[in-house]
């Protein structure tokens, strides 16, 4: 329970400041979000979940699924393994996330701004996209994009 209050109160925060984030709340109902969190990049459950969704990104586009990593007190967005690592800019949360050590950590949320999957192993990709697949919304989206 901890940890799903540290994610809420994460996720809350995680998108305000800077060029690359938006409020959470601008997300809900439009895309649906993965949290990658790690304490180590050279983690190797972090590294086999990155490389778990390489060459992924038309299912995650089509699943309106975007993709966060964390790394400690820096955040970047998408699967890419190179790229700009922004700081989390608020004191009283990097003071939890120090306290937090959590190691690696993967959170999904739904459009409805709900936490639909928190694990600490691997997400394979198919079990990603069959737990979107299965949500009411998306099958909604699937019918929707199917004529019927």
């Amino acid at each position: 329970m901890q940890y799903l209050s540290w994610v809420l109160y994460f996720l809350s925060f995680i998108f305000v400041g800077d060029i690359y984030s938006q409020e959470i709340g601008s997300h809900q109902w439009e895309h649906r979000i993965l949290v990658i969190s790690v304490d180590d990049l050279d983690n190797e459950l972090y590294q086999a979940q990155m490389a778990e969704l390489q060459n992924s990104k038309i299912d995650l586009q089509e699943r309106k699924l975007i993709v966060y990593q964390v790394n400690g007190l820096e955040y970047r967005n998408g699967i890419s393994k190179s790229g700009k690592w922004t700081k989390i800019n608020n004191r009283e949360l990097s003071s939890i996330l120090d306290q937090a050590k959590l190691g690696f950590g993967v959170i999904l949320i739904g459009l409805d701004g709900g936490v639909k999957l928190r694990q600490s192993a691997i997400l394979t990709k198919e079990a990603l996209f069959s737990i979107i697949d299965g949500m009411p919304m998306r099958k909604r989206e699937i019918r929707t994009k199917e004529g019927g």
